[in-house]
């Protein structure tokens, strides 16, 4: 799981889906853009893909529109390990 955030991109987009959960892929791509320019839909799926598959994140459908959140279990993981604040802290 940890590998899957050795690349800026994908720490952005975690450290968005963890300020804004849910967040859409319309949400996330211009939350990169505003901070690192554009990138192409492609390469924002294969980052996205990663972070689903290592289960750094959790993919869900509402409305036929992909959502993205952190799961628990990875907040806890993320937590112990420093890389993010505990809630309420």
């Amino acid at each position: 799981m940890l590998k899957a955030l050795d690349n800026p991109v994908r720490i952005l987009i975690v450290e968005h889906v963890l300020n804004s959960p849910p967040a859409s892929l319309t949400d996330i791509n211009e939350c990169i853009k505003e901070s690192r320019g554009e990138i192409g839909t492609g390469i924002l799926a294969f980052h996205l893909d990663i972070l689903v598959q290592t289960a750094v994140l959790k993919k869900t459908q509402e409305n036929e529109h992909p959502l993205y959140h952190v799961p628990i279990e990875t907040m806890k993981i993320l937590e112990s390990r420093g890389l993010i604040e505990a809630e309420g802290q």
